[in-house]
């Protein structure tokens, strides 16, 4: 018999020891992280067990008459470890969904863990959405190099970093964030009159609980002024580009090649992907050409992040 409780304060350490084994765990998922800015959400988080052991996990928050998984992460998802099979999840699914439907709520947005975050193959839930016939309702395309595919930046790519070199362009690893958030918002509202999703307490304070899954860099021209930077989060195979900005200064400098070849050469010897994230608008039905562009032409792909309505 499956046991589902909701989360609260006092599972905390149970939540983050068990969600650390899972296989398609990030350090988003420990609530060190989830809880940032819980402030913002209603949490309706649960905890699956079955004979008084935790065997599945669901990060989630309510919002009106429905469940988002969850509205505060760039991902969300069903979170469990090796022991579940096939039909253990759509059993957990059911479950869940039944749990839901008793407190009043009509469906749940589920937004997938895209696969280059699984530690091994942990896709069952995919199975689940179709069964259900659940419906697609986002897919964002996000650009992503394979390391084992890509062994080096492509050449005018490549061309570009070494001429930064020459003109003297550097990248430093910074303990700064501020620094470099503040250097994003200034082109953020510069160019699209809006502000990154973490201001500069937020981003200092994450990076403080996780100082080996943030790393932040300061990209300077040969006198040292400011002219980009980037921020990245670090899960087991993945370097996620969080943040990157190159200012009006740094662009003919080819400071953007000149970053993503050092984040290249940093990453490929200790993880399979690099991802820059997604390249559209809109739910995915509004391409940003341009961007999606400038990222494949680094050698990237695309892997999507989905999102799905479950009607309950």
């Amino acid at each position: 018999m499956i046991d589902i409780f909701r989360f609260s304060k006092a599972n905390i350490i149970d939540w983050n020891r068990f969600a650390s084994g899972c296989r398609n765990y990030t350090f988003l998922f420990n609530r060190k992280y989830m809880d940032y800015h819980e402030e913002r959400f209603i949490d309706h988080s649960l905890i699956i067990k079955k004979k008084d052991q935790i065997i599945a996990i669901f990060p989630a928050n309510q919002e009106g008459n429905k469940i988002y998984s969850h509205k505060g992460l760039t991902y969300g998802g069903l979170l469990y470890d090796n022991n579940l099979c096939t039909k253990n999840v759509i059993d957990v699914f059911d479950s869940i969904c039944k749990y839901y439907s008793e407190k009043g709520f009509n469906s749940i947005l589920y937004k997938c863990i895209p696969y280059i975050y699984h530690s091994r193959p942990t896709q069952e839930d995919l199975y689940y959405l179709f069964i259900r016939k659940s419906r697609l309702v986002a897919c964002n395309p996000s650009s992503v190099i394979d390391f084992d595919f890509s062994k080096q930046i492509p050449g005018k790519k490549g061309n570009g970093a070494r001429k930064a070199k020459k003109l003297g362009i550097s990248l430093n690893k910074t303990e700064n964030l501020k620094r470099i958030i503040d250097c994003i918002d200034n082109n953020l509202k510069k160019r699209h009159g809006v502000n990154s999703v973490h201001n500069a307490e937020e981003i200092s304070l994450l990076h403080n609980r996780f100082s080996k899954n943030i790393e932040a860099f300061e990209l300077l021209d040969k006198s040292k002024n400011l002219v980009g930077g980037a921020i990245v989060y670090l899960s087991s195979n993945v370097a996620h580009l969080q943040y990157s900005v190159i200012t009006d200064e740094g662009r003919p400098l080819r400071g953007l090649d000149y970053l993503i070849s050092n984040l290249f050469e940093r990453y490929s010897k200790d993880y399979k992907y690099f991802d820059f994230g997604i390249s559209s608008e809109n739910n995915g039905l509004t391409l940003n050409e341009s961007l999606i562009s400038q990222k494949e032409a680094f050698s990237a792909t695309t892997v999507n992040y989905e999102h799905y309505e479950i009607l309950i």
